[in-house]
């Protein structure tokens, strides 16, 4: 029975993983969407700017709020997450990433604190300030960036604070600004999603930064304990190790472009599996993801490409409509290398790594 639960449990817990989060693209800017948060719709910002009397200007601005605020749900109503991305082009003054940088290291450690308590200063006068931290330097995709974090009172009138952290930099002739805040009580839910938010940024400034999508250059490695090979858009790899429960463990290889995401998992079970258990599993498997797709929300005008299993491995590929009526593809392949060890392939891209995406495909499937 404990082999069986622990066979079911990976079966309905790694489907939910696949489609749990979502990867957003923009010409200057891509993350991965956590479960926790959505992107505010057209609807709720054309509310908000008539609201606020907001003008219209040239900044790009992207807004994450906790999931179910768009459709107004009790749960959501009840709860406080943003996360605000703003990337504004000025063209009257070019200033690298790397003469900000150079900016602020030049500070004196005088400077640097009047710095901190100007910042300090100007956040009071609008807000009840509970907590003010010293101000820090951090890399955001490798961009130099300046890190203010303080916490004030919530200002709907709820009992619980509200933990802010914004990131600014300049990248050229573009000043990005992100924004992150939730309320204290709901730390749990939206401090790991905001961090995987952050983690996951990646920017694309060509006057500061080359492009990270795939130039077509796939490089050959050997999944670890095995003879397998296979090609991967990056030189060096590192695996990560991570398990559900102590009978199944993970090795897992993740990479992200302007227009890919992947993830690369050789899966190991810590027990013995029977025939008929390892069948079950791959049976049970397809049929919970043929499940999550059909009913996932998220995906418009979608569109099964490849549909294919048996005992031993399972190739499922789609289209959907992105958010920009831009075609996206997904895809989920699975290979059986034995009963207790399955190699497995999902992600989603864009038409432009097409054929690198099937490159990789063929090498390991």
């Amino acid at each position: 029975m404990k082999r069986y639960l622990s066979i079911l449990l990976f079966v309905l817990v790694l489907p939910c993983c696949i489609f749990a989060s979502k990867p957003y693209f923009y010409d200057q800017v891509s993350f991965i969407l956590p479960e926790a948060l959505e992107v505010q719709s057209d609807l709720n910002r054309a509310i908000f700017k008539a609201l606020t009397n907001a003008e219209d200007d040239e900044t790009f601005e992207i807004k994450l709020t906790q999931k179910g605020l768009n459709d107004a749900t009790v749960t959501a109503n009840s709860q406080y997450c943003r996360v605000i991305i703003t990337i504004k082009e000025d063209d009257s003054e070019y200033l690298s990433n790397e003469d900000y940088k150079e900016e602020y290291d030049n500070y004196s450690k005088k400077e640097l604190q009047e710095l901190n308590d100007l910042l300090e200063s100007m956040v009071s006068r609008g807000v009840v300030l509970k907590k003010w931290y010293q101000i820090e330097f951090v890399e955001i995709d490798g961009f130099y960036s300046m890190k203010t974090h303080y916490i004030r009172s919530s200002t709907s009138g709820n009992s619980s604070d509200v933990d802010v952290i914004n990131y600014d930099f300049n990248a050229g002739k573009f000043n990005v600004g992100i924004s992150c805040s939730y309320r204290i009580a709901d730390e749990k839910i939206f401090k790991p999603a905001i961090n995987s938010v952050i983690d996951s940024l990646e920017f694309n400034f060509n006057d500061d930064k080359e492009s990270s999508s795939l130039k077509g250059v796939l490089y050959e490695h050997i999944i670890p304990n095995s003879s397998i090979e296979f090609q991967w858009p990056e030189k060096n790899v590192s695996w990560e190790t991570s398990s559900v429960n102590p009978s199944i463990t993970f090795k897992l290889l993740q990479y992200e472009s302007d227009y890919s995401f992947l993830i690369l998992n050789d899966i190991n079970y810590n027990i013995s599996i029977s025939d008929n258990d390892s069948n079950m599993f791959i049976t049970q498997l397809y049929q919970q993801l043929k499940k999550k797709l059909a009913t996932n929300y998220k995906f418009k005008n979608l569109k099964l490409i490849k549909d294919k299993f048996d005992n031993d491995e399972i190739k499922f590929s789609y289209s959907y409509s992105s958010d920009y009526d831009d075609v996206c593809y997904g895809l989920y392949y699975l290979k059986k290398l034995s009963n207790t060890r399955y190699i497995n392939l999902s992600g989603q891209y864009f038409k432009e790594d097409e054929t690198i995406i099937n490159n990789i495909l063929d090498s390991m499937f």
